[in-house]
């Protein structure tokens, strides 16, 4: 597991006085970005090997509004991983409760091609300290966008 800490600044919040849904994904990026800083994956080694990371798809699930000054742990976990993909799901809290989930598929491609790309071995392998141990995937991360209705 990774973990990024945040606050939730005074420009992050909407009219009705609650954090903004546009920088809870911010937030969520900022901590993949250092996520990726951690494994290796830095400005150097995207510069280096011509590469870049791209979100595929993502989904979010917001539980509770985050308030100015609120102090934001993000925890991410590598779900599944390939040479050239990750699956990430990243929990936000603040103290011990949950406001938000996030789970997004990303792929790492040729700046020049557009083509996936595999990371290096010794990436990969640095990839795999931030991987989820189990086998199965959270419920929240596979599940699908819908309307609950009473049977």
């Amino acid at each position: 597991m990774f973990i990024y800490e945040t606050k939730v600044h005074e420009q992050w919040i909407d009219c009705n006085e609650h954090m903004n849904v546009a920088f809870y994904y911010y937030a969520f990026e900022a901590a993949a970005i250092e996520l990726w800083d951690f494994i290796g994956v830095d400005q150097t080694y995207r510069t280096t090997e011509e590469i870049e990371i791209e979100t595929k798809e993502g989904h979010i699930q917001f539980i509770q509004e985050a308030n100015i000054g609120d102090s934001l742990r993000i925890e991410s976990q590598i779900f599944h991983i390939l040479e050239e993909a990750l699956l990430l799901g990243q929990e936000m809290f603040c103290g011990e409760h949950i406001l938000c989930r996030f789970g997004s598929f990303t792929e790492i491609v040729c700046r020049k091609s557009g083509q996936p790309r595999a990371l290096a071995k010794e990436v990969f392998d640095s990839a795999l300290s931030v991987k989820f141990a189990g086998s199965d995937l959270p419920d929240w991360l596979v599940r699908r966008v819908g309307i609950n209705r009473p049977s």
